[in-house]
């Protein structure tokens, strides 16, 4: 880690009164850091592999699992994961291994779990961009009954050894993505709805052990017609009787409190109409705060995809949904800018952007300090728009219980430092803070800790993530 210049990185003297900022008490268990919530939206490509091999920027970040839609996008000149690229002709019987095509799939997966992450596997296609909303690869499938047992050819293949397959222990089957939108869904809601009971009791009715849901709702963010959508085809799967093992959906914003919040809703939504034991996943998430900014200008201001607001409000969602009733979590993007728009972990020039180092700090904290700790933000929280500052805490302690991780997000905070109180630190202890900000992103700053209270120095105003280590000599 680089040392911080001594102008940019003294800290002020501690606070002589009024209370920290935070506080945390390494002493007290508070459940445990949710690996399922660490997911990504992404997977080293393959289609360019011998010109830039991601495994190794990837593995560093720990994700869980790794959902594969979009990746016909992200692996250009690949027939990969899409249900057109694997059963190309739907009028082809489903039994015969030698209607579908695995190769590139099976190679992308592979790759994938040798990196230390499961996929989280979206069956259906990717989104199509066409100007004049022509649907070729999204054209409703013409039997939803033949199409599931297409569908249930690419999971005994996966999961059953079927056709020269493989055990991969994948745990998520997506029917479909965000049908709400034309470019997602030729047909109407009515349609889908009909299209998903149908495809989930086919499937059910080979696999009932495996986890079968859908059907990543781009409008289920806060709107009343988000939430009529969902309560559809709620209805349906009771009048069906057939339970979805998941429901998921999407966010992208820049409000992380309204986003933590609304969670809740849709959980209490499902629960309505009986449905307790469905997960309710957000596997697609990201820091957006319009689409004005993607001028290349602005990619890496503070306020732009690949700037430190992003960074804070990754942590800060990351802390927040351990208090919701979300089971799994996956972050759109994470590749690179080419391959996925503006939302990847790579700026303009292919250097690793703040985005990556904010989850490679999540990462560390789920894969080395499993054991939650209490941790709390003791300033009120006021969140008000346009800005919606918020500051955010989590903590973990390792297995052995020697070691300590926190994490502190300032999302666009005016301040110029943070306080934490901190109880139970060994004595003799090694403390180690790292700040990510605009300038930095991985920066290891002097460390002042003074009568239970650590004081944290931000650089200038705004946005900033830290993470401290306690170490036990």
């Amino acid at each position: 880690m680089k040392k911080a210049l001594w102008f940019c990185g003294l800290l002020l003297a501690v606070y002589g009164l009024g209370a920290a900022d935070f506080s945390v008490d390494l002493n007290a268990p508070d459940g445990a850091i949710k690996k399922a919530l660490h997911g990504s939206g992404y997977m080293p490509t393959i289609s360019n592999q011998a010109n830039f091999n991601g495994n190794d920027h990837f593995k560093a970040l720990n994700f869980t699992y790794s959902r594969t839609h979009d990746q016909a996008l992200a692996n250009p000149g690949q027939r990969v994961v899409d249900t057109i690229f694997v059963f190309p002709l739907e009028k082809l019987d489903p039994a015969d291994p030698g209607n579908y095509y695995f190769a590139s799939t099976d190679y992308l997966l592979q790759n994938l779990i040798s990196c230390g992450t499961l996929p989280y596997y979206r069956l259906g296609v990717s989104i199509e961009h066409n100007l004049d909303d022509h649907h070729f690869n999204t054209a409703m499938p013409q039997d939803a009954k033949h199409y599931a047992k297409i569908l249930a050819g690419i999971i005994r293949h996966y999961n059953h050894n079927w056709a020269n397959g493989f055990q991969m222990n994948i745990p998520y089957w997506e029917i479909w993505n965000e049908p709400e939108l034309p470019k997602m869904w030729a047909g109407n809601m009515a349609e889908f709805n009909e299209f998903f009971v149908t495809v989930l009791k086919e499937l059910k009715s080979e696999f009932p052990d495996e986890k079968i849901g859908g059907a990543g709702f781009a409008k289920l963010n806060g709107g009343s017609a988000g939430e009529k959508i969902l309560r559809e085809l709620l209805a349906l799967c009771n009048a069906q009787n057939i339970a979805p093992d998941f429901i998921s959906f999407h966010h992208y914003g820049y409000d992380p409190q309204g986003a933590l919040r609304y969670i809740g809703k849709v959980r209490k939504i499902i629960d309505e109409f009986g449905f307790t034991k469905t997960e309710l996943h957000l596997n697609e998430w990201h820091y957006n705060i319009g689409f004005e900014w993607k001028k290349q200008s602005d990619w890496e201001k503070p306020f732009g995809n690949g700037g430190i607001d992003s960074a804070a409000h990754n942590i800060a969602m990351f802390a927040g949904f351990h208090d919701t009733p979300l089971d799994v979590s996956c972050y759109y993007g994470a590749g690179r800018s080419g391959g996925f728009g503006t939302w990847g972990f790579y700026d303009r020039q292919g250097e690793l952007n703040r985005n990556y180092y904010s989850m490679k700090m999540i990462g560390d904290l789920v894969k080395n300090y499993p054991a939650r700790v209490r941790a709390s933000v003791d300033v009120p929280n006021e969140a008000v728009a346009p800005d919606f500052a918020m500051k955010s805490i989590i903590a973990g302690s390792s297995p052995d219980g020697k070691n300590a991780m926190i994490l502190i997000s300032d999302y666009r905070g005016t301040g110029e430092k943070l306080t934490a109180e901190i109880k139970g630190i060994p004595a003799n202890a090694l403390l180690q803070v790292v700040r990510l900000d605009q300038e930095n992103n991985d920066l290891e700053i002097p460390t002042q800790f003074a009568d239970g209270i650590l004081t944290l120095k931000k650089c200038a105003p705004g946005s900033a993530v830290f993470l401290v280590k306690i170490s036990a000599k």
